[in-house]
Protein backbone atom coordinates (compact mmCIF):
# COMPACT_ATOMS: atom_id res chain seq x y z
CA UNK A 1 0.00 0.00 0.00
CA UNK A 2 2.81 2.41 0.89
CA UNK A 3 4.62 1.56 -2.33
CA UNK A 4 1.50 2.14 -4.36
CA UNK A 5 0.95 5.50 -2.64
CA UNK A 6 4.55 6.47 -3.31
CA UNK A 7 4.21 5.50 -6.98
CA UNK A 8 1.00 7.48 -7.30
CA UNK A 9 2.62 10.50 -5.63
CA UNK A 10 5.62 10.25 -7.94
CA UNK A 11 3.33 9.93 -10.94
CA UNK A 12 1.32 12.93 -9.78
CA UNK A 13 4.46 15.06 -9.37
CA UNK A 14 5.73 14.00 -12.80
CA UNK A 15 2.42 14.98 -14.36
CA UNK A 16 2.49 18.28 -12.51
CA UNK A 17 6.03 18.97 -13.74
CA UNK A 18 4.98 18.15 -17.29
CA UNK A 19 2.00 20.49 -17.00
CA UNK A 20 4.18 23.30 -15.64
CA UNK A 21 6.74 22.72 -18.40
CA UNK A 22 4.01 22.78 -21.06
CA UNK A 23 2.55 25.98 -19.59
CA UNK A 24 5.97 27.65 -19.55
CA UNK A 25 6.63 26.62 -23.16
CA UNK A 26 3.23 27.93 -24.21
CA UNK A 27 3.88 31.18 -22.35
CA UNK A 28 7.29 31.54 -24.03
CA UNK A 29 5.71 30.99 -27.47
CA UNK A 30 3.02 33.56 -26.70
CA UNK A 31 5.60 36.10 -25.51
CA UNK A 32 7.59 35.60 -28.72
CA UNK A 33 4.44 36.00 -30.78
CA UNK A 34 3.51 39.13 -28.84
CA UNK A 35 6.94 40.66 -29.49
CA UNK A 36 6.58 39.94 -33.21
CA UNK A 37 3.12 41.49 -33.30
CA UNK A 38 4.27 44.56 -31.36
CA UNK A 39 7.16 44.97 -33.78
CA UNK A 40 4.80 44.72 -36.75
CA UNK A 41 2.43 47.22 -35.17
CA UNK A 42 5.27 49.67 -34.60
CA UNK A 43 6.37 49.25 -38.22
CA UNK A 44 2.81 49.86 -39.44
CA UNK A 45 2.53 53.01 -37.31
CA UNK A 46 5.83 54.29 -38.68
CA UNK A 47 4.70 53.65 -42.27
CA UNK A 48 1.33 55.29 -41.58
CA UNK A 49 3.11 58.39 -40.25
CA UNK A 50 5.27 58.50 -43.39
CA UNK A 51 2.17 58.16 -45.60
CA UNK A 52 0.38 60.92 -43.69
CA UNK A 53 3.37 63.22 -44.19
CA UNK A 54 3.47 62.37 -47.90
CA UNK A 55 -0.25 63.11 -48.23
CA UNK A 56 0.32 66.45 -46.52
CA UNK A 57 3.08 67.33 -48.99
CA UNK A 58 0.91 66.29 -51.94
CA UNK A 59 -1.96 68.40 -50.61
CA UNK A 60 0.31 71.46 -50.26
CA UNK A 61 1.71 71.02 -53.79
CA UNK A 62 -1.78 70.57 -55.21
CA UNK A 63 -2.91 73.74 -53.44
CA UNK A 64 0.05 75.70 -54.82
CA UNK A 65 -0.61 74.40 -58.35
CA UNK A 66 -4.28 75.34 -58.11
CA UNK A 67 -3.33 78.85 -56.95
CA UNK A 68 -0.85 79.19 -59.84
CA UNK A 69 -3.47 78.02 -62.34
CA UNK A 70 -6.03 80.45 -60.90
CA UNK A 71 -3.47 83.26 -61.08
CA UNK A 72 -2.59 82.36 -64.67
CA UNK A 73 -6.26 82.36 -65.67
CA UNK A 74 -6.70 85.87 -64.22
CA UNK A 75 -3.58 87.14 -66.03
CA UNK A 76 -4.75 85.78 -69.40
CA UNK A 77 -8.19 87.42 -69.08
Amino acid sequence: MATELEELSQSLFEEAKAMVRAAREKCARLETRLQIMESREEDKRRRLTELEKAIGRITRVRSLLEKNQAGSAVSVS
